[in-house]
């Protein structure tokens, strides 16, 4: 996926769990393959918003290997102003740090003992894979590596003078590097190219960063990093060094990494709390706040908007930045008068970095009320027109169906009147043909994605759709009907159940130990509903699976998304899963040669493996 259209699926994404599913898949692709055409400001462009929206930090996990690393491999916390660099000094309480380079390559872990050397990927910090098949080929420092038993750290890199050979089939070296220690065939004149260096110690008593470790390390045999010891780490000294860097090193950096001087040890399972990484903001402005804008979202959120006096990046005029959440504004205080830090983040997104001078909160004039997790405001007003439009987004989106974005649904309900989904998909080419803009082949188009749309539709999609389950999102409903037979039968047959026993059903599903009683209380919400909309659709396809008893096949699909084929696979009575478990029969790709997690993790379960040409 390119960098415009992740933002542009962001836009449409309202569920934490549903960005965060999205961040995991990105960010697979962008530390573990030769995938991702995400630049390093893009991807942390990403990061950055999806923190500030959801106020929370993202770490990424990584995809668990099958191997119990021998000790736990962290990731490092990220400083990027003044403000965090003071509350880690504070911490640290030295007047001298380390800092040096952070490389952007594989992150190894390699492991000597009694002469011999096992390598291993991070995966998740606690899991990881075994690739001790390229020791034989790669650059890892001097044979008086073998001479003592321990355990050390670093990142695989290919130096830059080497990638210009391969930059016409690789994005980046990163991502040559994950594609070609990732592969099953092991290419050894890509491999011999590679090169390891060394940056942490593991000691008895934890893990060890200082200059005097990378002494140590340079004396076992290892090639490491550029390093200095120095005592100003302000944020503009820090830049400084960093650019330097960029433009001197062999290899790719996105960013320094700053260790307290100090001699200590860290052995939790979480990141450490001495080291640091330091990423450069690029170019910020400081600029005034002329207004701040609510608009009703789905679901009924009021969405901040921050309107601000015109300011340049480049050539490109930038007036309006994301307030992310009412949190976000109430909490910074920002109102008409505030001064902002501001960037243009990846090149691309405007983004508030800071408060410079807050003023008072400018919140929403309409009446309304805090969500239960006390980041959005909901608006209490009648938002009817703006609340259909955003359903019928949903159904189109759901149901993988291009050409029905939400101007030109906005377009049609404003301009025919519509007042629900009744009306909606009961429209004629002629009536669209009646709305201002639109002409006989765009009318043409309109039709053919509602017809398209009610032959795909099933219940479940409907369910993920109409915004009555708030916080569940397809994964889950999918979820939840696969494993509780009775959902479907209740909402659609009118069959008798008991509530509370279908709460002790979904409990035991796992995973919603605190959202089992909100989804069975909205299902009479969903019931009244969906008797009122059913005909719209024509004849959704009502489709129950039994937990154990399934005629057909399992399947699951990775890499893509085919609406129709998972209507043909269903309707042949077989079963389609988003996530891979032991249970499945066959899993779908693109490529059966592609190196993705699902695929490694089919064949490790012996899991029949399918081209998707082949189904269709």
């Amino acid at each position: 996926m390119t960098f415009q259209t992740i933002l542009n699926n962001i836009e449409n994404i309202e569920t934490k769990n549903e960005f965060l599913s999205l961040l995991n898949k990105v960010s697979d692709e962008y530390y573990n393959s030769n995938k991702s055409s995400l630049s390093d400001a893009e991807f942390d462009t990403l990061v950055s918003i999806y923190e500030k929206r959801f106020n929370e930090e993202y770490s990424y996990i990584g995809s668990r290997g099958d191997v119990k690393l021998p000790v736990f491999m962290p990731s490092l916390n990220k400083v990027k102003d003044n403000h965090a660099l003071s509350l880690y000094k504070k911490r640290c309480d030295t007047d001298s740090y380390v800092v040096s380079d952070k490389i952007d390559g594989l992150s190894l872990l390699v492991v000597v003992k009694n002469g011999n050397v096992k390598l291993y990927t991070r995966g998740d910090g606690e899991y990881g894979k075994d690739v001790t098949n390229i020791y034989e080929y790669i650059d890892i420092g001097k044979a008086t590596i073998l001479q003592s038993d321990h355990i050390v750290r670093g990142e695989i890199v290919m130096p830059l003078d080497k990638f210009k050979n391969y930059s016409d089939t690789y994005n980046n070296p990163r991502n040559l590097v994950a594609g070609v220690i990732n592969s099953k065939e092991k290419n050894p004149s890509i491999l011999k190219n590679l090169k390891f260096i060394a940056y942490s110690y593991y000691t008895e008593q934890g893990l060890q960063s200082t200059d005097d470790t990378f002494k140590l390390l340079k004396f076992l045999g290892y090639y490491v990093p550029y390093f200095e010891v120095i005592k100003n780490i302000k944020e503009d000294n820090l830049r400084e060094i960093l650019n330097k860097r960029k433009a001197e090193a062999e290899y790719e950096i996105d960013g320094i990494v700053i260790s307290s001087q100090q001699l200590v040890c860290e052995n939790s399972k979480e990141n450490p709390k001495f080291t640091v990484a330091f990423k450069s903001l690029g170019e910020t402005k400081e600029v005034k706040v002329l207004d701040v804008e609510w608009n009703v979202r789905k679901y009924n959120y009021l969405k901040p908007r921050v309107k601000t006096e015109p300011v340049y990046f480049g050539n490109v005029k930038v007036q309006y930045f994301s307030g992310y959440n009412a949190k976000y504004i109430k909490d910074n205080n920002i109102g008409v008068g505030t001064v902002l830090l501001v960037t243009r983040s990846g090149d691309v997104v405007p983004d508030i970095l800071s408060v410079v001078t807050p003023t008072e909160a400018l919140m929403p004039k309409e009446d309304c009320h805090w969500s239960s997790s006390g980041l959005e405001l909901i608006s209490d007003e009648n938002n009817s027109d703006i609340n259909l439009i955003n359903r019928l987004v949903s159904f189109f989106t759901v149901c993988n169906i291009k050409g029905m974005k939400d101007g030109i649904i906005k377009k049609i309900v404003e301009g025919r009147g519509i007042k629900d989904e009744n009306e909606f998909f009961c429209i004629t080419k002629d009536d669209v043909l009646s709305v201002d803009g639109f002409k006989d082949k765009s009318s043409e188009n309109v039709i053919s994605c509602i017809n398209e749309l009610k032959g795909k539709i099933c219940v479940q999609d409907i369910m993920v759709a109409c915004g009555i389950f708030q916080g569940f999102g397809e994964k889950k409903i999918h979820k939840i009907i696969s494993e509780v037979g009775d959902v479907l039968p209740y909402c659609v047959n009118d069959k008798i159940v008991d509530k509370k026993d279908l709460i002790s059903k979904i409990l035991r599903i796992g995973g919603f130990n605190t959202t089992a009683e909100k989804f069975v209380n909205h299902l009479d919400e969903f019931k009244e509903y969906y008797n009122r909309v059913k005909s719209a659709f024509g004849a959704p396809k009502s489709i129950v699976i039994p937990k154990v008893e399934i005629t057909g096949k399992i399947y699951c699909f990775s890499g893509f998304r085919d609406a129709k084929l998972k209507v043909k696979l269903m309707d042949e009575g077989n079963f389609v899963v988003d996530t891979l478990t032991k249970e499945v029969n066959i899993l779908v790709v693109k490529d059966i040669n592609d190196t993705s997690s699902k695929i490694e993790k089919a064949r490790k379960y012996g899991i029949e493996i399918v081209e998707l040409k082949k189904l269709i």
